[in-house]
């Protein structure tokens, strides 16, 4: 049985993993327009776009269309914690479509899917993956549940997905061949990815710390290239930041947000459950009983920056009368980060079942490469990456899905570990 999967693998070729991939993702989304009535909390029928999403990026992306305004809306004040990756693409795939804009969304997001695929596939080839084992983390790639199910989501995890695999791949490739070139490229995809979603800027330190660790016997000639890489995403950011400055008179270097996001985690992680939206009113209630005003919250998170600081100020003060709250978080949080629990145990357990065999499979085959001493500088890369990624989701809000954004690297990294601990030997590998 298992011979057979392994020759059938090793005739299949990648644009067959692709297309049996955008036919499934096709098909799913045909049953689920056809068995539902509301996409993203609003009516399919009509104008929707000012209703759908809890995260306003259509909105904006109408807004920017209609009056070239960064609003939710014409006239509407500005919007400081959404940064404009997404908002672009959701201008250039539905936003001029008021009443069938999740139509042009699903097809762009088929198109981000297969994006991820490529870049997927230049991460394996970087990382000399054996033909059959890259087969198969296709095959995986291709039916991985949830990679399906939010094909359907018009938010921010499908691009989350693919920014995070070319981030990943461009500093793969920086650190195996750190010219002017692969820096150049490195600062591009960075400064881009810090305009998708504010975990990026420590990533990007993560990533620099490890490129000068594995060219420090050769530190002269790598610290200019780095200093390059981050000249050229500074720039790219710079000019958001400098808005935030303007609009808000606070220094913002992406996002903030992250005072809210805290709390919203400490009610899942530690009180009995609720909807976010019971959790955001109880929110309400206790910055109207501190503040005497009242708390005014749009998409799910969207306030005035001096009212996030607010509850900035608050988590602040729980880290500092109770230092062992950051250990308990991380306790749950990572556990929160592969299972979910702001939708119930049943859907967390179910989830965290779902992703423990691809974890397993990652942890067996550290195992194997460190017992045949086959580790190198993409494990130390990718550990430092995904550890970081995992560690500050943890600590600030697990409670969705962005465990999905690096299941592709997770993927790529477990078959090229199987791949090199050579645990399956002929007959099995077709060479």
């Amino acid at each position: 049985m298992i011979k057979k999967i392994f020759n059938g693998l090793s005739y299949c070729h990648f644009w067959q993993f692709c297309l049996v991939g955008m036919m499934i993702r096709i098909l799913f989304l045909v049953w689920f327009l056809s068995t539902t009535s509301e996409l993203n909390y609003g009516p399919l029928a009509g104008e929707t776009y000012h209703q759908a999403g809890v995260d306003g990026y259509l909105q904006i992306a109408s807004t920017l269309l209609k009056t070239g305004e960064y609003a939710f809306e014409p006239g509407g004040g500005a919007v400081p914690f959404r940064p404009p990756v997404q908002p672009v693409l959701m201008l250039i795939f539905g936003a001029w479509s008021p009443d069938h804009w999740y139509v042009a969304w699903f097809f762009g997001a088929l198109l981000i899917w297969l994006a991820t695929m490529l870049v997927a596939r230049e991460i394996m080839k970087a990382l000399s993956v054996g033909h059959v084992w890259k087969n198969g983390a296709y095959l995986v790639l291709v039916l991985f549940p949830y990679s399906i199910f939010t094909i359907k989501t018009p938010g921010l995890v499908v691009t989350l997905t693919l920014i995070m695999t070319f981030f990943a791949f461009s500093w793969l490739r920086f650190i195996s061949f750190p010219t002017r070139l692969t820096a150049v490229m490195t600062g591009l995809i960075s400064g881009v990815a810090c305009l998708t979603h504010g975990i990026f800027l420590p990533l990007c330190l993560i990533g620099a710390s490890v490129g000068f660790l594995v060219g420090f016997p050769h530190w002269r000639g790598m610290v200019p290239r780095l200093l390059l890489a981050g000249g050229i995403a500074m720039l790219i950011v710079m000019p958001w930041t400098l808005r935030n400055f303007l609009q808000f008179k606070k220094f913002i270097p992406v996002a903030t947000g992250g005072g809210f996001q805290y709390w919203i985690a400490d009610k899942a992680y530690f009180e009995e459950f609720k909807s976010v939206g019971q959790m955001i009113d109880e929110m309400r209630q206790e910055f109207l009983l501190d503040t005497g005003r009242e708390l005014r919250i749009e998409h799910w998170g969207i306030m005035d920056p001096k009212d996030e600081e607010w509850f900035s100020r608050k988590a602040a003060d729980q880290v500092k009368n109770d230092p062992w709250i950051i250990a308990r978080r991380l306790g749950v949080g990572l556990y929160s980060f592969w299972a979910p629990i702001d939708r119930g145990w049943r859907k967390s357990l179910q989830l965290g079942l779902l992703n423990l065999p691809l974890l397993i499979a990652g942890c067996v085959g550290l195992f194997l490469c460190w017992k045949k001493r086959s580790l190198g500088k993409s494990d130390l890369l990718f550990a430092a990456l995904l550890g970081g990624y995992i560690t500050l989701f943890a600590l600030i809000q697990s409670i969705s899905g962005y465990y999905i954004a690096i299941i592709p690297i997770i993927i790529c990294w477990v078959a090229s570990l199987w791949s090199r601990s050579c645990v399956l030997r002929p007959p099995f590998f077709i060479r």
